[in-house]
């Protein structure tokens, strides 16, 4: 799928190195030949997942992306953005780190950074386990805690989804786990800024009515634009839960 002011192309692959399945991928035009382009990069979660990820399919906006998805156990179809808004206001995360052992507040090293390039950005050591972060940017960021040899799972806290729910504060708990293993996870990051993280409709359905193809070709009919249009709008309950 060429992008409307032909600068990107969108496409899907199950080549290695995805997160599970097909993914959605993109790659720049270097000039004006459309035969020089940029080197493919997958477009992040939640866009991307572990399941099928494809047919991606660009309005002219050059933001709203549709694609179809087998997360949910079928395959369907799913609308995304591609442009995050900035932040109104502040948005804050408590994090409390418990001891799984005893079910207590327990002192540890608390990290964070961009959930999907894992750079730890920063860090904060709480002598009893308690932490508030503050996003600044609405980039999804990823929270651990670890004590000498105790550490906790990942929680990714995405400041668009606390946005949308009218939220100004959330808490998360890192549970310490004696039994886990501290993985340090390194890749090339040197590479060209991404989209960011797209903003998925979340819990609602989209119905797409009187969407007609061209005989045996992924083209829609210009029929079906009228109707698909209005799809759009927040009148229309969207899509399967995510």
């Amino acid at each position: 799928m060429l992008s409307h002011d032909m600068k990107r192309i969108y496409f899907s692959s199950d080549r290695p190195g995805g997160y599970g399945g097909t993914d959605i991928y993109f790659s720049e035009r270097k000039d004006a030949s459309f035969m020089s382009w940029t080197k493919p990069e997958l477009l992040n979660p939640p866009l991307n997942s572990e399941y099928n990820d494809s047919h991606p399919h660009l309005l002219k906006d050059n933001n709203t992306i549709f694609f179809t998805s087998d997360r949910g156990g079928t395959s369907d179809i799913y609308r995304a953005k591609l442009k995050r808004e900035k932040l109104t206001g502040s948005l804050i995360v408590n994090i409390k780190v418990i001891n799984m052992e005893n079910g207590q507040a327990y002192p540890a090293e608390i990290s964070w950074g961009n959930a999907y390039q894992y750079q730890k950005s920063g860090f904060f050591n709480s002598k009893d386990g308690i932490c508030r972060y503050k996003f600044f940017e609405n980039k999804s960021v990823v929270f651990q805690a670890t004590n000498r040899n105790l550490v906790s799972r990942e929680v990714i806290v995405d400041p668009q989804d606390l946005a949308n729910a009218g939220l100004k504060e959330t808490s998360i708990e890192l549970i310490l786990n004696p039994e886990a293993t501290l993985v340090i996870k390194s890749q090339d990051l040197t590479q060209d800024e991404k989209p960011a993280e797209p903003e998925l409709q979340i819990k609602n359905n989209i119905i797409l009515h009187s969407i007609y193809f061209e005989k045996s070709k992924p083209d829609l009919l210009p029929e079906s634009y009228r109707r698909s249009e209005a799809c759009q709008t927040d009148e229309i309950p969207s899509f399967v839960e995510y």
